[in-house]
């Protein structure tokens, strides 16, 4: 009898917590109600990142208004599913989002939403979702954005931004990394670094008479040599803050671009690949970038 005695002290405790509900605090989730037209959602602070749980539902920061996000639904009628999005300020915020073509939301602001009218739970629907397929509820929370991935730099995301605007005005120092295919040229022209943070500066030159429209722009570390009987591994590097969009380049036109990262080195057996592919087009453009060049990285002109 003793051991079941001991067990049940042991458990007890917890028990009591849960049900007085002593225990971890559960975050906030917000009903989001939409349909095949655009639903607004404003923010206190600027948006970082966004991750939605399904294809079904489309999402869109407004260029010129960082704190604003575009949803609608791609077709009629989906599966619930959640929406994360992260802000500058270090909030998380947490939506369940519902097909409702009746009564979607217009539009919501958050800085003055009432939040007794949102719904209360601790994560009904990512259990739900956990219970229906846990592989690729995993694959999802291993890929879904989180504040610590962007507190990799100790600055605040309005200092990057700021920085950012300066590295892309600084003076060019670096002239071997390059590359000139059917008239497009794409070259690194400068690597700065201001504590925790690497600025990369980067020239794209129209030299044809064809506009040059950008699909993709992405940047990997790889390792540097591949082999058919080796396995080898890539990461992808995502910019701290989104600035910079490079959707068009026209013809005999040329312009200059900044991106941060995380600060980092490569080992001699990897090497950073930054890609560029033109939509519906043939003229992809890939750099690669070794350890050597990065350690050449320089400090901003006008030191803050």
């Amino acid at each position: 009898m003793k051991p079941i005695f001991s067990l049940l002290v042991f458990l007890l405790p917890g028990f009591l917590a849960a049900q007085s509900g002593r225990g971890p605090e559960a975050l906030r989730v917000y009903p989001l109600n939409i349909a095949e037209h655009t639903t607004t959602i404003t923010f206190p602070a600027n948006i970082v990142d966004v991750d939605v749980g399904s294809i079904s539902v489309l999402v869109a920061v407004f260029d010129q208004a960082a704190n604003i996000l575009k949803v609608k639904s791609n077709q009629p009628e989906f599966t619930p599913t959640s929406l994360h999005v992260v802000t500058d300020d270090g909030q998380l915020w947490i939506y369940e989002v519902y097909y409702n073509a009746a009564n979607p939301d217009i539009g919501l602001d958050m800085g003055t939403f009432n939040p007794q009218q949102a719904s209360l739970h601790r994560f009904s629907l990512d259990r739900a979702l956990a219970s229906a397929n846990p592989v690729g509820y995993q694959r999802y929370l291993d890929e879904s954005p989180t504040l610590a991935n962007f507190k990799g730099s100790s600055m605040t995301a309005q200092t990057i931004r700021d920085l950012t605007k300066e590295a892309r005005m600084q003076r060019r120092r670096m002239r071997h990394i390059g590359i000139e295919k059917q008239g497009i040229k794409l070259y690194v022209t400068n690597i700065l670094v201001k504590k925790d943070v690497m600025f990369f500066q980067l020239r794209i030159r129209n030299r044809s008479h064809i506009e040059y429209e950008i699909e993709s722009f992405t940047l990997l570390v790889k390792d540097k040599n591949k082999s058919k009987k080796t396995s080898y591994q890539e990461k992808t590097i995502e910019p701290l803050v989104r600035m910079d969009e490079l959707t068009l380049i026209e013809g005999h036109t040329s312009r200059t671009v900044a991106f941060p990262i995380e600060k980092l080195t490569v080992s001699d057996d990897k090497k950073i690949l930054i890609q560029i592919f033109e939509k519906q087009g043939g003229r992809h453009l890939e750099i690669p970038i070794y350890n050597d060049d990065l350690l050449e990285s320089s400090t901003f002109d006008n030191a803050r």
